[in-house]
């Protein structure tokens, strides 16, 4: 299980990842602005009622994804925030050296600006993004990025079925995108679509979930199973 940090690992929506006993969030629309370009660290299972702002991203954000290594968080795509003009999806791929109080570092750039991306699929090498939206369009590229490089992105293969607000989980072999949107509205879906990593091959739906939703509260897996948390489902 070298390949995660934590072999249980919570990854909330909204940029958010669980690496051993704290729990980090990128960037997110709070009630000033400024949290959209924080990194805020949070120590697990303890009294503490809020999460510490230890870093700062170079590009503030919100709605995207995230990988990790050993050592590292990679957070990618989401929105710029708001304040800042007109509201577009973003390219941008950053690296955090975990627990460091040294602004994340701009690595790479999507090939395809994507938003609304809440999946966390990787392994020892790439990081992954599975569909998402444009803003205007729903997408079904499966992004993938060489991780602590500043090699450009790629898009070696699409999903069956494109999906914006969707969850999912990793492990060595297979990355997973879990319910999420159909539509550029408010189409739930519950497909559980599943792609092998490093092969360019077309993802395929396999398995369904109940009931379908979209907007995921949260996502998290043990060795066997990934399970969802929250979401809409009227």
């Amino acid at each position: 299980m070298s390949y995660l940090t934590n072999p249980y690992m919570v990854a909330p929506t909204g940029g958010g990842a669980i690496y051993g006993t704290h729990w980090y969030q990128f960037g997110g629309k709070g009630g000033v602005e400024v949290t959209d370009e924080q990194i805020t660290e949070q120590e697990l299972g303890t009294d503490t009622a809020t999460g510490a702002a230890i870093s700062t991203l170079s590009t503030p954000r919100r709605l995207g994804c995230n990988a990790q290594t050993a050592t590292e968080i990679y957070t990618m795509g989401g929105m710029n925030a708001a304040g800042t003009g007109t509201i577009v999806a973003t390219t941008d791929v950053e690296e955090y050296n975990v627990g460091s109080a040294v602004q994340s570092a701009h690595k790479s750039d999507l090939e395809i600006a994507v938003t609304y991306i809440f999946n966390h699929g990787y392994n020892a090498t790439y990081a992954y993004v599975m569909g998402g939206t444009t803003l205007s369009a729903l997408k079904t590229e499966i992004q993938q990025y060489e991780m602590g490089t500043g090699s450009a992105v790629n898009s070696p293969a699409n999903l069956e079925f494109g999906v914006w607000s969707n969850a999912g989980g990793t492990n060595s072999t297979y990355c997973y995108s879990y319910t999420g949107s159909g539509d550029v509205g408010a189409d739930r879906t519950n497909y559980i679509q599943t792609y092998e990593m490093e092969v360019d091959t077309t993802a395929s739906k396999t398995g369904d979930s109940d009931p379908a939703r979209y907007g995921m509260g949260g996502s998290s897996q043990s060795t066997t199973t990934i399970v969802g948390y929250g979401g809409d489902s009227d």
